[in-house]
This record gives structure tokens, sequence and C-alpha cells, in this order.
């Protein structure tokens, strides 16, 4: 049986790694790679500084929300809506990102199939483990996690023991940034986290799992981003497995059964937030918060010409600036020192920078 602390950075990470992560090793070759890298360190520690206030405004309520919630209480009804909005428009995103990706991965498997039954097939699949979640334990998505950890591992040990070129140089850009910034976002999850630490009398390890989750995802990161790259090279695709292809079918599939298990978990969980966000901050009933939640997937349909790369990089950038306004003035709301005030200015400038190098890259 794994510890209370062990269980809550398990749950923190399947809250955490999702689809952007098979786009990494594309906008890491195109950013300069080892550019990128140091990058995806700077960012990390910012979201580390971002969680720990998020995670400062979770403890100091009782009663369980997600985001907008939090933000109700201490900015009021318009902050609330403003924080309702954007997450419902992250969320959507994001299931936007995750079904055309996990379509991809399943046409490794099932190439002459209709594109559009295997996205039909998907929701359905992550609607059913949506309802599972009422019925069976999060441990289950502990063992996913752990799942996840192992294949990138194996995937790194077998690039290192074959004869590859190197990873192709480009002049370094910023160009990483919205798709690291979306990676790394996982703050969704922390009420979660914060739930089941509560339940085994140890809320006050939400700190330390919050920091090691992101810890690893990093270094997950690191090396999935170096394998993809050296096994790619100039064929380095978006969904990581297209370039991958023409030298290891196999590895391909491995890692389409790594996205596919990743994918399927995460998106049973935004089906699962956006039910909370209904039936918590917005006090529906949870009938028709539930029914609400499921119809998100199907909406993703209205938007199919965007592309998987286009909307993570559009969240990690817009979304991701105004959740963190959200955050920074709620916990300014706490407590304000020089200290708190310095490091709130700090991550909305580095977020505002990615929001202004979305719009006009350079």
């Amino acid at each position: 049986m794994f510890s209370p602390l062990f269980q809550a950075v398990l749950l923190a990470i399947s809250g955490i790694i999702g689809a952007g992560i098979f786009a990494l090793p594309y906008v890491f070759v195109y950013s300069n790679f080892y550019f990128s890298a140091i990058g995806l360190v700077f960012l990390t520690f910012v979201t580390i500084l971002l969680n720990r206030y998020y995670i400062d405004v979770i403890m100091s309520v009782r009663n369980d929300h997600q985001l907008p919630g939090y933000i109700n209480i201490y900015l009021g009804p318009r902050f609330r809506n403003l924080a309702v909005l954007n997450l419902l428009i992250s969320s959507f995103g994001a299931l936007i990102a995750y079904i055309k990706l996990a379509t991809n991965f399943l046409l490794v498997f099932f190439p002459t199939t209709d594109p559009t039954l295997l996205s039909i097939v998907f929701i359905i699949i992550i609607i059913t483990l949506f309802f599972l979640r009422f019925r069976i334990n999060l441990s289950f998505l502990n063992y996913l996690s752990l799942l996840a950890i192992f294949l990138v591992l194996v995937i790194f040990s077998t690039t290192i023991n074959l004869n590859l070129p190197s990873i192709p140089s480009f002049p370094p850009i910023i160009y990483f940034f919205g798709v690291t910034a979306f990676s790394l976002s996982g703050f969704t999850i922390l009420p979660e986290v914060e739930e089941l630490l509560r339940k085994n009398s140890k809320r006050f390890q939400l700190y330390s799992a919050s920091f090691w989750s992101l810890v690893i995802v990093a270094f997950v990161y690191f090396i999935f981003s170096y394998s993809v790259a050296r096994l790619s090279g100039t064929q380095v695709s978006p969904d990581a497995i297209s370039g991958i292809l023409h030298v290891s079918p196999l590895l391909a599939s491995i890692i389409a059964v790594f996205g596919l298990l990743i994918i399927t978990s995460i998106s049973s969980s935004f089906i699962n937030v956006i039910k909370e966000i209904f039936y918590r901050d917005l006090s529906f009933k949870l009938p028709l918060s539930v029914f609400l939640a499921i119809s998100f997937p199907f909406l993703t349909f209205l938007l199919k010409k965007i592309t998987f790369l286009e909307i993570i990089s559009l969240i990690g950038s817009v979304d991701l600036f105004v959740s963190t306004l959200l955050i920074c003035l709620a916990r300014l709301k706490i407590k304000r020192t020089p200290t708190i005030w310095l490091t709130s200015f700090f991550i909305l400038f580095v977020f505002l920078a990615g929001l202004i190098i979305e719009f006009f890259p350079f």
C-alpha cells in the first residue's frame, strides 16, 4: 500500500501529464532542444510557485471547490464568472486536443478506420471512465501514472542503446513556451489531491506533493522529448509518433499505447472538473451538472479544423494567464507581504510574456 504522500504525488502527476507531452519533442526541436530544456526548468520553477499560491487559497477554505468557487470567496461573483468562463474554455480546448491526439493514436492500430468513428469510440470510453470514478478508488489513476513513467523509461533506455544521429540544431526561439506551459499546468487536480490527503489527515503534505509531482513530470518530459527527438530526427512530428513510424513501428505502437492510457485518464478527469464547476461552484443540480459535463466532448466536433498544436499553445498562453491572474489576486487577499507582492508580479510577468509571444512570435 502506498503512503498518502506517494498516492498524492501520483494523483497530481495524473492531472499534469496529458496531451502536451507528445507535442513537446516537436516544439523543443524547432526552438533549439537544449534552449527549450532550460525553458522547461524555468517554467517548472514558475509553476511550482503558482501551485503553491493556489494551495494557499485551497488550504484557507474548508469546503470543496474548483477555482471559480475559491475566486468567488475572495474576489466576488464578477471574478468568479471570469474564472468559470476561463476554466470551461480551457477544459473544452483541452478535450479538443486530447480527442484529436487520441484519434491519431488509434489510427496506428486501425489505419483504415474512419477517424470520426474512432473519435466517437474514444469519447464513449472517457465518459464511461468518468462514471466509473464514482465507483472505483482513485488508486486506479495512480497505477496509470506509474505505468506511464515506466513506459517513458523503456523508450528512453531503448533510444540510448541505438546508434542514432544527434538531435537537429535550430536557432534558439521561444516557440516552446505555450506548449510547455500547457504541459506543466495541472492546478485543476490540486483540490482532489487536497481531498485525498485530508482523508488521511496529511493535508500539510499538499505542498510537497505538488512540488515533487512537478519535478518528476519535468524529468519525464525531458527524457521523453530527448528520446523522440533522437528517434525522429528532422521528421519529428506534433503527435510524436508519425516521425517514429519510419524508424521503429514497435516503439511508435508503445508510444501510442502510452498516449492512450494518459489521455484517457486525464480526459475523464477534465469531465469531472467540468461537472464539479457546475455542481459545486455554480450550484446546479447534480444530474444536470453530469449531463452538461458529458456533453462537452461531443461539442468538440464543432471545432474540427483547429490543429492539436494550435489549441494547446493557445490554452498554454491565454487561459493560463487568466488563471494565474485570478490565483495571484486571491492569494493577495489572504496575506500581503513584500515577498508575496514581488513573487506575484514575477509569476504574472512570465505568463504575460508568454501571452504576448503567442500573438507576436519572435
